[in-house]
């Protein structure tokens, strides 16, 4: 279904050569989710594992069972995607179709632990609020 889904969604709207980025709360540790292995077999990348490599385990939920959990991502699939880190955008060259970087993510608020779970006082959500920033390359805004 998933599977379908996205693919359907790229086709129809012809996407096929621009960065895709998938994200939400996938209810389940991310070794045991299918919509991971799915994602991982079709080349898209955690975004908050790709900016924060030495990170191995985050937990952005507690849930009912009082199991600390990772269960929120922010996905990037992209065919120009060059690993971190880019310390100068001129030094990247033959960007032929938009790309998008990312430059920045983790969970709110940053000043927290990321491997063990918080209690926040801000009453928004029982998940941490996950997020990634990301730059915009393409072959205009790049100088070669």
């Amino acid at each position: 279904m998933v599977d379908q889904t996205i693919e359907a969604f790229i086709k129809e709207n012809s996407l096929n050569n621009l960065p895709v980025v998938v994200c939400g709360d996938l209810n389940t540790p991310l070794e045991n989710c299918v919509v991971n292995q799915y994602l991982k077999n079709k080349h898209y990348m955690s975004t908050f594992n790709l900016v924060n490599p030495q990170q191995k385990h985050f937990v952005s939920h507690c849930n009912h069972l009082d199991q600390e959990v990772g269960v929120d991502f922010i996905f990037l699939k992209d065919s120009q995607y060059l690993a971190p880190p880019i310390q100068d955008s001129q030094s990247i060259l033959g960007i032929t179709a938009p790309h998008l970087y990312p430059i920045d993510s983790y969970f709110f608020p940053r000043d927290l632990k990321v491997d063990k779970w918080q209690s926040m006082d801000v009453p928004l959500s029982d998940h941490r609020p996950l997020t990634t920033t990301f730059t915009f390359l393409n072959k205009n805004n790049i100088n070669n």
